[in-house]
């Protein structure tokens, strides 16, 4: 998994993601088991919301993206902006996405 998100970590800085005004997560996010999008360790989120909004973020590109969640069977509103943040120690380029029940997403 880790030589795997080192390739889309890698993709991504490639890709070359605006750098000025981008948000930065600040906190712990743990990698999901699918490997392109980390929670906030704290929130209420889980891998598969995560998983659904970075489904959700490649389908609808554009804000709000609508998610749904398995837990709760409910759809939220999430709005993602470009952004920094710190996964597993490693810095990535990506987007932060906000919203639902206080829901903070990683995609990268």
């Amino acid at each position: 998994m880790l030589l795997t998100f080192l390739t889309l970590a890698l993709a991504i800085t490639a890709v070359g993601l605006p750098l000025a005004g981008q948000a930065h997560a600040d906190g712990v996010f743990n990698i999901c088991p699918s490997g392109h999008d980390g929670v906030m360790s704290g929130t209420p989120t889980t891998c598969a919301f995560a998983d659904n909004v970075h489904d959700a973020w490649l389908s609808q590109r554009g804000n709000p993206v609508i998610a749904y969640s398995p837990v709760t069977g409910q759809l939220y509103s999430m709005t993602c902006v470009p952004g920094q943040a710190t996964v597993s120690g490693i810095h990535v380029d990506g987007w932060i996405c906000l919203g639902g029940n206080n829901a903070q997403v990683v995609l990268w």
